[in-house]
């Protein structure tokens, strides 16, 4: 057994001297068939070696610095005598330094040559824009599809848009992950019938690569409209609209539809005010006391008319005062919702207001006050019918007010006159007389309304009152209580004169 150990340990200290022999000191070192390739980050690099002895262990030293400070290396692998290996983790667009390091177990060597090597300049990432698809009238989807990142790994994605051309992050923006490839979000909240510019983005380390600029517009619709009434008296209201939004289209005609019956549509009674978005009033006149209205404002645009939500109101019975006269007096004109407004103007006999009051214009003749037609009891005067006191068909006050509202006779105003105390004072603005009841102390205001001709005069001077009496010897010619100033009195100008205020009574 003692000689086969001993025979064993010579055939080991036998290998150990023959490889020693193989790792002779290496003197010279040539560096040959050298291939590199650089990227952004990172170098490929493999070559042969040509020197003395066998090596062991193989390096690439690497450096910013052509003196190798601070400098790195890697370890190269050997296959069928070629060495090989990779640099990462680089930056980009910068030069490099690269010398070889080779060594066995007596010694090493350091090539002394260095090649230069730049990486490629990274850049921003490449990025497409999508069309838009699935648009509606405040949705969208928007997409884009990072080609590249040119470098640096994209970190974020989305799509940034705005009503302007060439929208950035610091628009509006939603993002979609991260990387390569195609993305798509979903827009939501935005605004009807509306322009708005896309561009896809992607970000990485060098900064924001944005694609080309898309755009789209979303669908519009009938406008957005607002209803509310305010001010409701007997015979008037003021309807107040509001179009919050145009629907994207331009709003061509906005107003107000009412009518006694619900839903009321621009096929009924319908008063317009303007275009456009934004607030606006109209006051509803001429309508009947203690009657329930329903009322809608309106907006059109080319998708449509839309309509406010439905709101209903009732109006007032008209005021009166008892002056414990044989007749209750108005507290205001036919055509005013307070005591001091004027209200409107009538020629005796007609119902409605006219801009111009004159022979020519009235109702009961053929152009003069010889040709009367109607309320005529002399031949020299026209067609004779002997009517002397107005129809309530014709009665302003029982027409535009209805109930048992008329207008005064002749003798009522009398009595009006003879059993009051008459004041010419101001109220709220308005010149006019406080007609004070000597029975009761009540009050009523008259307004000096003025008359009406081609035109409005002597308002604040000067006002004018129908009765229902025809002058008893000149049928071209009506009672009315006139006021003044300085004088309280009855006045028969003619039937043809102007239009006058009427202020009604009932029992």
């Amino acid at each position: 057994m003692k000689k086969i150990i001993i025979s064993l340990l010579g055939l080991i200290a036998l290998f150990v001297s023959c490889e020693q022999d193989k790792d002779d000191f290496m003197t010279t070192l040539e560096v040959v068939n050298e291939e590199i390739v650089s990227t952004y980050d990172s170098i490929s690099l493999q070559c042969q070696f040509v020197t003395t002895g066998t090596i062991r262990n193989a390096y690439a030293e690497y450096s910013t610095k052509k003196d190798f400070k601070n400098s790195n290396r890697v370890e190269l692998h050997e296959n069928a005598g070629i060495y090989s290996g990779s640099i990462n983790n680089l930056l980009d667009n910068t030069n490099y330094y690269i010398r070889y390091v080779v060594s066995n177990m007596y010694s090493s060597l350091t090539s002394l040559s260095f090649t230069e090597v730049r990486t490629k300049m990274a850049a921003l990432p490449t990025v497409a824009t999508t069309d838009a698809t699935n648009i509606d009238v405040t949705t969208a989807t928007l997409g884009g599809n990072v080609k590249a990142d040119n470098g640096k790994a994209v970190t974020e994605r989305g799509v940034v848009y705005s009503t302007s051309e060439y929208p950035t992050i610091s628009n509006n923006k939603k993002t979609s992950g991260s990387g390569l490839g195609e993305f798509s979000v979903d827009l939501s909240d935005l605004l009807l019938g509306t322009t708005y510019y896309v561009r896809a983005y992607a970000k990485n380390s060098k900064g924001i690569g944005y694609g080309q600029q898309v755009s789209f517009r979303t669908k519009s619709s009938i406008p957005t409209v607002t209803t509310t009434v305010t001010d409701v008296a007997a015979t008037s209201a003021i309807i107040n609209g509001n179009v919050t939004h145009s629907g994207g289209e331009s709003v061509i005609e906005r107003g107000v539809v009412y009518s006694t019956t619900q839903n009321p549509t621009t096929l009924e009674f319908k008063i317009a005010n303007g275009s456009g978005t934004g607030a606006f009033s109209i006051k509803l006149t001429n309508l009947s006391a203690e009657t329930t209205y329903y009322a809608r404002a309106y907006a059109i645009n080319c998708n449509g008319t839309a309509y406010g939500e439905e709101i209903s109101f009732t109006t007032k019975d008209f005021e009166w005062v008892d002056l414990g006269l044989s007749v209750k007096w108005a507290t205001c004109n036919v055509g005013a919702s307070t005591p001091e407004e004027y209200g409107d103007y009538f020629a005796w006999g007609e119902t409605e207001p006219k801009s111009t009051y004159n022979w020519s214009t009235y109702k009961y003749c053929n152009g003069s006050d010889s040709t009367l037609t109607k309320y005529n009891y002399s031949s020299s005067y026209g067609t004779v019918d002997n009517k002397t006191v107005l129809d309530k068909t014709d009665d302003a006050a029982a027409v535009n007010w209805g109930g048992s509202w008329r207008i005064p006779t002749e003798a009522e105003q009398d009595e009006l006159r003879d059993n009051c105390s008459w004041i010419w004072t101001t109220q709220s603005g308005v010149n006019g007389y406080k007609v004070t009841s000597k029975k009761n102390g009540n009050s009523i205001f008259l307004p000096a309304a003025g008359r009406h001709g081609s035109s409005l005069i002597l308002e604040g001077s000067c006002g004018y009152y129908w009765s229902s009496s025809l002058h008893a010897e000149y049928p071209s010619s009506a009672w009315d209580l006139f006021i003044h100033s300085d004088d309280v009195g009855r006045s028969n100008l003619g039937r043809r004169y102007l239009g006058f205020s009427v202020r009604p009574v009932c029992q």
